[in-house]
């Protein structure tokens, strides 16, 4: 995992199971399809006022229609869900948190090169996480 050097002060200002469910998704979904090659995780800064995660994979890639149709409730991209499970609920899903959140999930894609989803969320520069204080541990 990739975490710019920026972000060691700050707060992600969404609630933190459903970034997490988001997340994981994501993730899942990544390691699902990529028979070889590698899954990358990355946190940046995306302007000031949001933080970018990033999940990378090597698998097979989707065209844009492809990518369109992930993220419609209960379908599945033909191609590249042969063998999987799922009900393609997934993706809708996590678009719909994200923006309840205030943030917006995406992906790029190349077929046959991987994609890479993405999660933007609020992120407050002067923000402070949970049970932490500005003095340190």
């Amino acid at each position: 995992m990739f975490v710019e050097p920026e972000l060691e002060s700050g707060a992600v200002r969404a609630d933190p199971v459903r970034t997490r469910q988001i997340l994981l998704s994501l993730i899942d979904n990544a390691l699902k399809f990529t028979a070889r090659g590698r899954v990358e995780v990355r946190l940046r800064r995306e302007g000031d006022a949001r933080v970018r995660f990033e999940v990378a994979d090597t698998g097979p890639g989707l065209a844009p229609d492809e990518i369109a149709q992930a993220f419609l409730p209960f379908t599945r991209v033909a191609r590249t869900s042969a063998g999987t499970i799922g009900a393609g609920l997934g993706l809708s899903l996590t678009r719909s948190l994200a923006q309840l959140m205030g943030g917006e999930v995406g992906a790029v894609s190349a077929e046959g090169a991987g994609s890479c989803f993405w999660l933007d969320l609020p992120y407050d520069l002067r923000g402070q996480v949970a049970g932490t204080s500005a003095g340190g541990a």
